[in-house]
């Protein structure tokens, strides 16, 4: 099976939010600067994300094997204890916005897009979580990433990757030789059906 590219998706920020996050206050000489460049992210931001089911085709107490790829770690093991089926994903902000964020030079200014792009993959992987309920019959979601886990280390994601296939290409996320990607806010790892209470 194919990759599901959700790319349709819209970011509508709540300006008063992120400005409390960002501790502006609407009466202080940033807020306009503020302003502006929600706006120039709002003009360009594109938040997308990609997924694909896979069945676990055997496991063991530190691995599962997903599409003939051993992915190693007990804590992650565990965790999919009583899972048969989940969704490997890769959602992101978006290349447009991080092409954006290059453009500020204004220390402050560049801190804020940094914020901001934390919200528009927020709202990427929102959007992920509620297409798998609608679309998939999920009902309570949980999640696992690479890096997160004490034995699962960000080298994994050269394994997870691989079983997307060219994600550049689909998605504009790419990984370094360092298992970093790129855009950096962008986010990896297992969806699935949450199991027990």
């Amino acid at each position: 099976m194919n990759p599901i590219i959700l790319n349709n998706i819209s970011f509508e920020p709540d300006t008063d939010k992120i400005a409390d996050k960002l501790h502006i206050a609407k009466d202080s000489d940033d807020y306009a600067d503020f302003i502006r460049l929600l706006e120039s992210v709002g003009e360009v931001a594109k938040p997308k994300a990609l997924y694909m089911p896979l069945i676990i085709e055997q496991r063991g107490s530190d691995f599962v094997v997903l599409d003939g790829r051993k992915m190693s770690s007990g804590v992650m093991s565990e965790s999919l204890m009583g899972v048969q089926r989940l969704f490997v994903f890769v959602s992101t902000c978006g290349e447009e916005i991080e092409a954006l964020s290059k453009t500020v030079t204004d220390i402050l200014h560049s801190w804020w897009m940094e914020r901001i792009k934390e919200q528009v993959l927020a709202c990427a992987s929102a959007y992920l979580k509620q297409h798998l309920v609608a679309d998939m019959g999920l009902s309570k979601i949980a999640s696992i990433h690479p890096g997160a886990l004490p034995d699962w280390p960000l080298s994994e994601q050269a394994e997870l990757f691989a079983l997307l296939g060219d994600t550049q290409q689909m998605l504009g996320v790419s990984l370094s030789g360092s298992m970093l990607m790129d855009p950096a806010k962008s986010l990896s790892g297992f969806m699935f059906e949450a199991t027990g209470e």
